[in-house]
């Protein structure tokens, strides 16, 4: 089946439970990133951009706010890392969505911050180079994913849903098409 709608990054919707086939089932196009998760990143992206500039004009520019550099600087710390959990609680429930949310907006603030890097030209030395600054936010976000599909697995293995009894009942209420089809399968052994 080919799914041609205008949502085709989300083939759980167009699933039908029968066929063994991966590609019948649209199971190969669920691994795709959705318009949701790509907008998401982008204004993720901007946002960390966005508290990114004025925490360096706060810093370097607004001389008067230097008595109160502690505070300024948790400031900005408390709303990037607010900007930085948007992907994760936004997508809690769909891990692949969530990395290609945060990944994104990710990459968009390291294009950011390698532009203000070459404004600021002692930034990277005071604090890291921008290939650092990509592969820990890959990393917390890639963590943050593994850590959510495991712990979802551990909930529909507790639900019973890896259980061969009652599998058709159970199959209306799986949204994800990999579990659709392995239920399947395993009925039909």
């Amino acid at each position: 089946m080919i799914n041609t709608g205008s949502d085709w990054y989300q083939a759980d919707k167009t699933a039908e439970p029968g066929a063994c086939n991966a590609t019948e089932t649209g199971a190969t196009n669920n691994a795709r990133p959705s318009r949701d998760a790509l907008s998401t990143g982008a204004c993720v992206g901007g946002l960390l951009n966005s508290v990114m500039t004025a925490s360096l004009f706060a810093a370097n520019r607004l001389l008067n706010l230097e008595p109160y550099a502690i505070e300024r600087d948790a400031a900005c710390f408390g709303l990037f890392l607010l900007c930085s959990i948007v992907p994760i609680i936004r997508f809690v429930r769909r891990p692949a969505q969530m990395f290609t949310a945060g990944l994104s907006g990710w990459m968009l603030f390291v294009a950011g911050y390698t532009i203000a890097g070459l404004y600021f030209k002692h930034l990277f030395s005071a604090l890291q180079p921008p290939f650092e600054v990509l592969i820990e936010g890959g990393l917390v976000y890639g963590i943050a994913a593994t850590t959510l599909w495991n712990v979802r697995t551990i909930v529909h293995a507790r639900r019973g849903i890896c259980e061969p009894d009652g599998l058709q009942d159970r199959l209306e209420g799986i949204t994800s098409t990999e579990s659709k089809l392995w239920l399947y399968c395993w009925r039909n052994r």
